[in-house]
């Protein structure tokens, strides 16, 4: 979804309605990594330990490889010019080379609030609701600071408030349950409609609303699959195989966008842009996690003490000097955010 919300940004036409739809995904995908941490975490009462490395290690070593190819292309294809505290700036992740990659670096903000705050506070209720408080001051420093509603971390507090939602709450929910998906989709449905449509055929543009609309589907969004899979379960081998090497995906979806605009600039031969494009990334996607599943398990080795304090200061350094979370100019590439 976010692949096909990228390549459709700069297209006309009916096609480019999908490039409203990209933050759903986001928004699902904070929303189940909110619920995974809070869930395990009430769970297993060493899951603080070795945290870093199980969480960090996966997150940053490929972030860092695939800055490696932007930087490259960069130098070789589009002939920039830079020094090396500027390749320097651009690998570790302190300057963006990619604009999407604002996901990383927020991802690993919440992880590392996460660890601190479980950490220091002993009591798992205490310590989930400060986590939630932490995400909506975020989420207002990035609205506040940007002027933009996205990056936000509200999928993520939803999911957290699930998971931490004991079994005799949820139950509520199964014996009102066609209410409940019925109220959550209309929400959703109505939210979304006016964010992707219905914005664009109104005489006064308020942005207030047009806020509210991205950040209602974004948040309700998950809501529905969540609710939908509490009693459907899907099997499929294709969503498996997605699920495995989507953040590999992710990461490298981009440079494979610019490359494809690069042969495909013809009008005539744009027919193509989108299906190559999705074919090169999955297949690229999958090749470059069959590459990392080589590296990462190496350097996330419990026995390797001193790898693992490198890796813990190099997660805090790369979260810590980015900008927050770093969109407004923060790397060329990727559809502009800016409201017009």
């Amino acid at each position: 979804m976010v692949i096909f919300c990228h390549v459709t940004a700069p297209l006309d036409g009916p096609i480019s309605l999908a490039s409203n739809l990209g933050h759903l995904a986001v928004g699902l995908f904070f929303f189940c990594s909110g619920y995974g941490l809070i869930y395990n975490y009430f769970r297993r009462d060493d899951y603080l330990n070795q945290f870093f490395m199980r969480r960090f290690i996966p997150i940053l070593i490929p972030w860092w490889c695939a800055n490696v190819m932007f930087v490259l292309t960069d130098i070789f294809v589009y002939h920039q010019q830079l020094s090396g505290i500027e390749i320097f700036k651009k690998v570790s992740g302190i300057e963006f080379v990619c604009r999407p990659h604002w996901f990383i670096v927020t991802l690993l903000i919440l992880y590392i609030a996460f660890y601190i705050l479980g950490k220091l506070i002993a009591n798992k209720s205490h310590m989930t609701i400060l986590l939630i408080a932490f995400c909506i001051v975020y989420d207002i420093v990035v609205l506040i600071k940007n002027d933009w509603w996205g990056g936000t971390t509200l999928p993520f507090a939803l999911g957290v408030i699930l998971a931490a939602v004991n079994e005799k709450r949820l139950a509520v929910i199964f014996r009102k349950y066609k209410i409940f998906l019925s109220s959550v989709t209309a929400v959703f449905l109505i939210s979304i409609f006016y964010y992707a449509v219905l914005r664009w055929h109104l005489p006064v543009f308020i942005k207030s609303v047009y806020y509210g609309a991205g950040l209602l589907s974004e948040c309700f969004f998950p809501i529905v699959v969540f609710a939908i899979f509490m009693k459907i379960k899907i099997k499929s081998p294709l969503a498996k195989f997605l699920g495995m090497c989507s953040y590999e995906i992710y990461l490298i979806h981009q440079l494979v966008i610019d490359y494809a605009n690069l042969f495909f600039q013809e009008g005539y031969l744009q027919v193509f842009l989108i299906p190559v494009t999705l074919l090169i990334s999955i297949l690229g996607g999958y090749l470059f996690y069959q590459i990392m599943q080589k590296i990462v398990p190496k350097l996330s080795n419990k026995s390797n003490f001193k790898r693992r304090t490198i890796m813990k200061r190099m997660a805090v350094i790369s979260a810590g000097f980015v900008p927050v979370p770093a969109v407004e100019g923060g790397g060329r590439r990727g559809p502009d955010y800016a409201v017009n």
